[in-house]
This record gives structure tokens, sequence and C-alpha cells, in this order.
């Protein structure tokens, strides 16, 4: 299918109020799309369901899926490859208020003496940046998926909730067969094209926790095996980079265990803190604004994949029986679309230790709304 064709299905379907998502995977060409026949609102269950799912940061609250029996899906190739990360050029001003800025920092100093009172290690604080303009829904999106091919990037919509955009750098989970991957994703500088990074203790030491924190989840959970890590390095995300650390490791294949590891691992140190209990209960009652979606998950839970027919017979029962791959990603630099009021809220937030420093932390804000501001 043309990706010109498939732009023109979800315009119809968004024009007749009809729930979609497109999204394009890391480093692929190809646009991915579920167009739901109908608008209901359908609330993932269990892990044994097969879709398009969008989760909130807040886990007492629903997760929303696009059911494959209930929805169309397409695919098309992209009009044009992009090899590399376009250079950030912000065209759109960001404009804040004076107040929200002395309310964000106030709030992280409120988070430094929480911390050192020996209640956490660390906290994720976020804030809201309103964005005025004039490009339509679908432009946006294109515009993300040319500036930021190394990341995931998707459009959704349903009319009960709302449109949402992103173009998220980290992986929660992805399985094949009996087999997973994640991160550990923290830290942030604006990116150099000289590829020379200093990172100092204050971000070394956000890395460690947010790397430690999810080891520790996955050898707690049953049925998770043979967990291991690379070493940590240094990954560009549109106009910034973070320090990275691959994980990967094997369960039983079963919809019951990546249950549980999807809910060990979200929400991650990295968009929420820890001990994660304690750091969410602070954001919860301290932030200005629910997060609603942002610092959630989102991607295909149990996608078919095609069975190669030269597998051999010993190992075909075995491969039948773990057919399916699943893709999380966690909703970082994303954002609430009101189209019609030609308003977008990006959603911002920055890793919060005693070593932090509020005018710093406010500068991250800045810079990581810029990143999203720049396809507007």
């Amino acid at each position: 299918m043309e990706f010109t064709n498939l732009l023109q299905s979800l315009k119809t379907q968004y024009q007749q109020k009809l729930p979609f998502v497109v999204f394009r995977l890391p480093d692929k060409h190809t646009h991915n799309a579920y167009l739901q026949k109908d608008d209901t609102l359908h609330k993932l269950t269990d892990f044994k369901s097969k879709g398009f799912v969008f989760s909130p940061f807040d886990a007492n609250e629903d997760t929303l899926i696009f059911p494959i029996t209930a929805s169309v899906r397409l695919e098309a190739e992209a009009e044009k490859n992009v090899a590399a990360e376009k250079s950030i050029k912000t065209t759109q001003p960001i404009v804040f208020d004076e107040e929200e800025k002395k309310f964000h920092k106030e709030l992280v100093k409120k988070a430094i003496a929480y911390m050192k009172e020996g209640t956490s290690e660390k906290i994720v604080l976020a804030r809201v940046q309103e964005v005025k303009s004039k490009k339509s829904v679908f432009e946006i999106y294109q515009n993300l998926t040319e500036r930021y091919p190394t990341a995931f990037v998707y459009c959704w919509y349903h009319p009960q909730v709302g449109l949402w955009m992103g173009a998220t750098p980290e992986t929660l989970i992805h399985t094949q067969r009996t087999s997973f991957k994640t991160m550990a994703l923290a830290g942030t500088q604006v990116y150099s094209a000289t590829n020379h990074y200093y990172w100092g203790d204050k971000e070394k030491e956000e890395q460690a926790i947010v790397t430690r924190s999810i080891l520790n989840d996955l050898k707690q959970t049953e049925n998770v095996t043979s967990v291991m890590t690379s070493t940590t390095y240094t990954h560009r995300a549109g106009n910034v980079v973070h320090l990275k650390t691959d994980i990967e490791g094997f369960y039983n294949g079963k919809a019951e265990t990546l249950q549980n590891v999807v809910e060990k691992l979200h929400p991650t140190p990295a968009v929420c803190g820890l001990p994660k209990t304690v750091a969410k209960q602070f954001i919860l009652k301290n932030e200005k604004k629910s997060r609603k979606f942002y610092a959630g998950y989102l991607g295909e839970l149990n996608k078919e994949r095609e069975i190669s027919r030269n597998i051999k017979s010993v190992e075909q029962q075995a491969y039948r029986a773990n057919r399916f791959s699943t893709d999380f990603y966690v909703n970082l630099r994303c954002m609430e679309c009101f189209p019609s009021e030609q308003k977008y809220n990006l959603y911002v937030g920055g890793g919060i230790t005693t070593a932090s420093n509020p005018e710093a932390e406010w500068t991250e804000t800045l810079s990581k709304a810029k990143t999203l501001a720049s396809v507007m």
C-alpha cells in the first residue's frame, strides 16, 4: 500500500471520529496502522489479547487496546527514506509563564528535601509546556518520522479519549519467542556534532539507579532467567543524548509471565523514580497536572509473525508455540493534541536526585520541549 493512500484512510477515519493509530518502528521505513471499525472504547483485560495497547502512567487507570479483531491493520512504505536524523532547528518559540518556572523549581527543591530525609533515591518530575501550531496533525506526524528515524513515532486517536503523538527513544520491552529486551535510559545532554560528552556524577548516578532497579525487578520475577546487560553508552535521540544500557534475558513465553514482567517494569525508574511506590506517590500528590498517558507505554501486543518454511521439523512445534512478538515503548517526548484550538500540550520531565540543581532541571525541560516543538 502506498503511504499517500494510508494517509487518506487515516484522514477519513479522523473525520468520521473513529479510533486509529499510525506508527513507525525505530530504524524502519514502514508505517503501520490500526483503524478500529467503530468507536467502542476497549479496555485491556489480559495479555492474551492481540492488538495495539495504550497504557497510562498510573497503573490504577485503564489500559486501552485497539483489538486486531475489531480493527483493520494496514501497512505502507514511507515516501522517502531518511538515513540519519536531521539537524534540529526550532521553529516554534517556547513561551512559558514565570509562575510556571517558579512552581517547577520549587517542586524540584521540595523533592530534593524529601529525598534528603531518606525516603527515596530519585524522583522524576514532569510538567506540561503549551505550544501553538497551525500545522495539521498528519503533517506533524510526518515531520516526527523524518526528524527521528531511530525513535518509535506514533499518532493515536480515540474520540472518547483524545489525540496523542510522540517520538520516544525508550523501549519498555521487546519479545521474540522466549527472549526479551529492555533498556535503562537516563541523563540528558544537548546533542553535539563533535560527539564529545562529559557525564557528571549526577547523570552517572541516575543511570546506575535506573539500571540497578530494572535488574532487581527482573531477577525477582518468576520464570525469568539469564538476565544480562551491555556496557553503558551514549545514545542520541533527536537533539539530545542519553546514557543507555541494553538489558536482555529469557522467559517461559507465557502471556501471564509477560504481563508480570511488564507490571514489574512499568513505570520504570527513568519516568518515575526509586523506590517506585514512594516516588509515584510524591508525583501524584505534587505535580500540577495529571500525566495521563505521558510516561505510560504503548505498542503492539502479540503481533503474529510469519513462520519460515525452512524451519527444521524438530524446532517447528516450539517455534509455533511462540510465534507472537510484543513491542512496547515508554511514552516519552509526547504531546496531547487539540488541533481545533491549534494547541499542543508537550509533556517533559527530568530525573531529580539530591545532587540536582533546580535551575538546570528547568533548563532541561525547555531543551526537551524544543525537541518536540522543532517539528511544529
